[in-house]
């Protein structure tokens, strides 16, 4: 791999990392109503919410939902929590 072609690789996985702490803390946000629409207890978003940003490991069920009220689409995967 080139110089560039590395430097643009580090790059995305910056951008991944951010979006990833993004959406935990805006897991976190989410109301109860919110969180029992895409199946998660506080006690899971709390959890999900407090990994370490560079663990991008997905959760056991990485299904989207779509919020009813809302209509905010979200990932039940750790690495996209709230954003597609």
């Amino acid at each position: 791999m080139n110089a560039s072609g590395w430097i643009k690789k580090q790059v995305m996985r910056l951008q991944r990392w951010q979006e990833t702490l993004r959406g935990r803390r805006e897991l976190r946000q989410l109301s109860e109503e919110m969180l029992k629409d895409i199946g998660l207890s506080r006690v899971d978003a709390e959890r999900i919410a407090a990994r370490p940003f560079w663990d991008e490991r997905p959760t056991e069920d990485a299904t989207l939902k779509r919020h009813q009220v809302t209509g905010q689409v979200v990932c039940r995967h750790v690495r996209c929590a709230s954003r597609v």
